[in-house]
């Protein structure tokens, strides 16, 4: 049966359980969860925000960095058939408060009291929020402890969070996620549980990954395409590692994932630490690693277009690989298959690094409004086409308008935008297409490149 609920993908990790299931990661150290753990914490929760009378339809808005109690939260509150509002850690309290009220939240989970103040301090301009609860840290009067509502159950919790998860109905609203926009408020995108599922599942089926894989989260999980990249990573069993941004630099070698997402501004930065500590070597390592890397271009290029190595050039990329190319995916945790890529354009001299290292680049095109991904790219050889993003997900429709904008139809386009009816009217054409604001190319095999924008964004290495 095909996976109809974001629950559907969860349960695919609750059916392959393992000790070290769930990793969080700080400078202080690692903690883990075994599967079992996770599932009766957020089957805890679950029964928690009902008792506090969380119901089907209502808003649980989200303020925390990555961490497992992210989807501990997601979870319990999807399970009820509530809704997720997710929101950024970097909100000022004003605009945390907009989207509070926008939303009409019922219920505001916070990470830590830095996070906890600032909705203390809009307390009385919030009037929708009941109750309050933070994840970890000293609690201020009248909030509640995440560990008290998620550390026991009771008799049957299985059987009450598997039998909630069934009744949910696919079509139903199940996140708010909003959007920076560039002028006036931020826009609440609407996306279903079908929108979720079906994005997730018809992504995967270019990744490839199963549960030997440990996956990476640590581009803000309130971003549609770290969240939809871990509904991903869960129907496929992985194992998942959680940190933040700011700490992945200095974590990331020690972690060691075998695939993650990342905007490309962070593949940037570990291509422009490379060429820094190449320039500080020695006149010979530089023309070492500069021969290297021709070869690995060389050579991919062969692998990319589906042909053998020649025996010159594959011995050649042989010396150039234990020399140099393997050395540097041993600073990268060693254990790389695939580096996914999306949300901006990836510039070539990257995107030909990382091939080089024999670390495929995978580039996805998407919108928040599209749950994200509408058009992703292949590892297979003889799929991948060097300046192109890649192909529609074969379950969507992508074209082009007159003047080059490209426009998506399919079963992951949102709902809509949140109490904005003239707004959403206007994102869709006559035909029901999403008018994507961005401005592509596409040959005559589907093959689909962003050129331009009719609106001008930047996307940070957070992905915002």
């Amino acid at each position: 049966m095909a996976d109809r609920t974001v629950l559907d993908l969860y349960r695919h990790q609750v059916d392959a359980p393992r000790p070290e299931h769930y990793a969080h990661w700080t400078p202080s150290g690692r903690r883990t969860l075994s599967t079992e753990e996770f599932f009766a914490k957020t089957c805890a929760l679950a029964d928690a925000l009902s008792e506090l009378g969380v119901a089907a339809g209502d808003r649980v808005l989200l303020l925390s960095d990555n961490r497992p109690e992210w989807h501990m939260v997601d979870l319990a509150v999807l399970d009820l058939g509530a809704v997720d509002v997710p929101v950024y850690q970097t909100l000022t309290p004003g605009q945390l408060a907009y989207q509070v009220n926008d939303s009409g939240a019922c219920v505001a989970v916070a990470e830590n009291s830095v996070q906890m103040a600032k909705l203390l301090e809009i307390g009385r301009d919030c009037p929708s929020v009941r109750h309050l609860v933070q994840i970890e840290g000293h609690l201020a009067d009248g909030v509640l402890g995440f560990e008290d509502l998620s550390g026991g159950v009771g008799g049957g919790f299985r059987r009450r969070f598997w039998d909630r998860a069934e009744k949910i109905d696919e079509t139903k609203l199940a996140t708010i996620i909003y959007t920076s926009g560039t002028t006036g408020d931020p826009k609440g995108v609407m996306l279903s549980h079908d929108n979720l599922a079906q994005n997730a599942t018809y992504t995967n089926r270019r990744l490839y990954g199963d549960r030997n894989d440990l996956a990476l989260e640590f581009l803000p999980l309130c971003h549609t395409a770290e969240r939809t990249a871990g509904y991903c990573y869960m129907q496929d069993s992985m194992s998942i590692a959680y940190c933040t941004v700011e700490h992945v630099g200095d974590l990331f070698a020690r972690i060691a994932p075998t695939i993650f997402f990342a905007a490309p501004r962070v593949y940037e930065k570990v291509y422009q630490k490379v060429i820094e500590r190449v320039e500080a070597s020695s006149p010979v390592k530089q023309k070492l690693f500069r021969w290297a890397l021709e070869v690995g271009v060389e050579a991919n290029d062969f692998r990319i277009a589906g042909e053998t190595l020649a025996t010159g050039l594959k011995l050649k990329h042989g010396l150039a690989d234990r020399l140099v190319l393997s050395k540097i995916r041993a600073r990268l945790g060693g254990r790389m298959r695939a580096c996914i890529t999306g949300a901006a354009a990836t510039p070539d001299y990257v995107s030909d690094f990382f091939h080089a290292l024999g670390l495929p680049m995978v580039e996805a095109y998407g919108l928040t409004e599209t749950a994200p991904v509408a058009v992703i790219g292949s590892i297979d050889p003889g799929e991948v086409r060097r300046g192109w993003v890649g192909k529609a997900l074969d379950n969507l429709e992508v074209k082009l308008a007159e003047d080059g904008e490209v426009l998506v139809k399919g079963p992951s386009v949102m709902m809509g935008y949140w109490n904005k009816p003239d707004e959403t009217a206007e994102t869709f054409d006559a035909e029901g297409f999403l008018r994507t604001g961005d401005i592509g190319e596409m040959d005559e095999e589907g093959y689909l490149r962003i050129i331009d924008r009719k609106k001008e964004l930047i996307v940070t290495s957070g992905g915002k």
